[in-house]
């Protein structure tokens, strides 16, 4: 038989890559040494690292305090380190900010919490909705 014929029991002996797959498109995950502070706030996710910001902002919309943290990290870990030391008539947030320790925090602020209840709280707790629109101020990039 020719070189190039091959029977039906045998492999071709050209190797032929997946194209689809490249080892290095992770981000490495232990088998590289982690260089550089540990303090970067930097996240690890499937999509690789990532950040998120937190910030304090006025009624017009001005950052007061912003505060970075790693992507990985809940929203409810920051608010009240951000809220430390303010006085506010009322504090508007999404329903990612949702419990009862903020919420107090939020009372003995003498200020009202314009928080949307999740989904799971088995008794929802009201809010203004006129007053929550007013968080697109920083929301949405008013440039």
């Amino acid at each position: 038989m020719g070189e190039s014929v091959r029977r039906t029991d045998q492999r071709s002996r050209q190797q032929i890559s997946d194209a689809r797959y490249h080892s290095g498109s992770c981000p490495p995950a232990g088998r590289e040494r982690k260089r550089g502070a540990k303090t970067q706030e930097l996240g690890r996710s499937r999509g690789g690292l990532t950040t998120k910001i937190h910030m304090l902002c006025d009624g017009l919309g001005r950052p007061l305090r912003f505060k970075l943290i790693a992507g990985q990290r809940h929203d409810n870990l920051t608010a009240k380190a951000l809220l430390e030391g303010f006085k506010a008539e009322a504090v508007l947030a999404d329903r990612a900010y949702d419990n009862n320790d903020l919420r107090k925090t939020i009372a003995d602020m003498n200020a009202e919490a314009v928080i949307p209840s999740t989904r799971s709280r088995k008794v929802p707790i009201p809010h203004d909705e006129t007053i929550y629109k007013l968080r697109n101020l920083i929301e949405i990039d008013q440039s």
